[in-house]
């Protein structure tokens, strides 16, 4: 007995523009005819008589051994049956599709193109340096940056799950679906102009230089927090890494009275800290392309073990072997091996 409701008013057929339908001939038949709704429609798109296309969907349905299609209803309709078979032949279409998607993509890589993205303040300025010496290696490789975009809705994350990008840099990652890479430890410091410092703090203070070498006094790492509650902080949005981090090494903290909104880049808030508007929790990979008077600036430094963090390169688990994803995240590794992965030109 046919049942209306097991034909749900608002399936849409995978007859979009771009979509691939490869599929036996009598299942395109079969197909067709549900998408025009009439044997006669349908046998005009597919260029074939009537009776021979009654003829092949009728047989297909004695092989089923049920009714496809309920040829008493204007227009013609699915029996439940054949509701359940045009779902799952719709999930048949959609898995070749995508199949040929992931090896146009794969093709194109071997080609010669890779696809990067990234939303992170350290990856601005290593990226750079890396797609220059790749140029300079592979010139025939077409290397295109996503830094920061969200377009149309889409994250990053959305784009690297839709082959839109071969490799994301970023904090954190969920290791049940990627595939991870460290390329670069930082380490989470205060910054913050020298007209913010409390005498409280002045024992604490570090130069650029001791906090990139590590080598400072012992007894200079911040374990006492309470010593930055009267210090006016700029903040990130509450679900960004920075922000955790704020939380997790400062607990409370008070707020800057100036705020940036919708930051695509740290190196604002890092401007601010400059202009002395607000201290700022920063990697320390900031420091290294400041180009601020050092003279005018204090560091703080907390034990490694609360304020270290990764930056990943993230990919596909099934892209991980790609020609030129190796390359791109060889030359990574290869330049922050050589203490040179951060700047603004790499020569």
């Amino acid at each position: 007995r046919h049942d209306r409701n097991l034909n749900p008013p608002k399936r849409r057929p995978l007859h979009r523009k771009g979509v691939v339908i490869k599929m036996e001939l009598t299942e395109k038949y079969v197909y067709q005819v549900y998408l025009s709704k009439s044997f006669s429609k349908a046998a005009k798109t597919l260029f074939v008589s009537q009776p021979s296309l009654s003829s092949a969907v009728a047989s297909k349905e004695r092989e089923l051994g049920f009714r496809i299609f309920d040829r008493s209803t204007k227009p013609i309709s699915l029996t439940a049956e054949g509701a359940v078979y045009i779902e799952m032949l719709e999930e048949i279409i959609q898995s070749e599709n995508n199949m040929h998607h992931r090896v146009r993509r794969l093709q194109r890589t071997r080609e010669g193109s890779i696809a990067v993205g990234s939303s992170c303040y350290t990856a601005y300025y290593l990226l750079p340096t890396a797609c220059g010496v790749f140029y300079r290696r592979y010139p025939q490789i077409d290397v295109r940056l996503d830094i920061g975009n969200v377009s149309h809705g889409e994250t990053l994350w959305q784009k690297l799950d839709q082959r839109d990008l071969d490799i994301i840099f970023t904090y954190d990652y969920n290791k049940q679906k990627y595939h991870g890479v460290s390329v670069w430890e930082e380490r989470m410091v205060v910054a913050m102009h020298k007209s913010l410092m409390t005498p409280a703090l002045l024992p604490y203070r570090l130069t650029r230089e001791q906090v990139l070498s590590g080598a400072y006094p012992v007894g200079s790492e911040m374990r006492d927090m309470t010593l930055f509650h009267d210090i006016p902080f700029l903040t990130f949005g509450a679900s960004g890494n920075t922000a955790r981090y704020m939380s997790d090494i400062l607990g409370y903290y008070s707020v800057s009275a100036h705020s940036v909104a919708n930051a695509r880049h740290s190196g604002v808030h890092y401007n601010m800290m400059c202009a002395g508007l607000g201290a700022l929790l920063t990697p320390d990979s900031a420091l290294l392309v400041s180009a601020f008077p050092e003279e005018q600036l204090a560091y703080f430094v907390f034990p490694r073990e609360i304020s270290m963090r990764s930056l990943y390169a993230i990919m596909r688990k099934n892209d991980v072997e790609g020609e030129n994803t190796k390359r791109f995240l060889s030359i990574i590794q290869e330049l922050v091996g050589a203490g040179q992965g951060l700047s603004l030109y790499c020569p």
